[in-house]
């Protein structure tokens, strides 16, 4: 299993963008967007859609088993 971060930088990377073409694709900040990827914030659900949107793919698909931290 992935982290989210993790999973955003892969999908970015298989698509073949830069953080600026996805910033600008998604009208996401780039230091936003490179806050996500490294894994420093979470987003909101609507970064995450546009994100998703960019790279052809639904809210679920980039979220399929994804880690997530427990509050432990």
């Amino acid at each position: 299993m992935d982290t989210l971060a993790t999973r955003l930088r892969w999908w970015r990377k298989m698509c073949g963008l830069t953080l600026h073409e996805v910033a600008e694709a998604s009208g996401i900040s780039l230091s936003y967007l490179s806050d996500l990827e490294r894994g420093r914030t979470l987003p909101s659900l609507e970064a995450l859609e546009a994100i998703a949107e960019v790279y052809g793919l639904t809210l679920g698909g980039i979220l399929v088993n994804i880690r997530v931290r427990s509050g432990k």
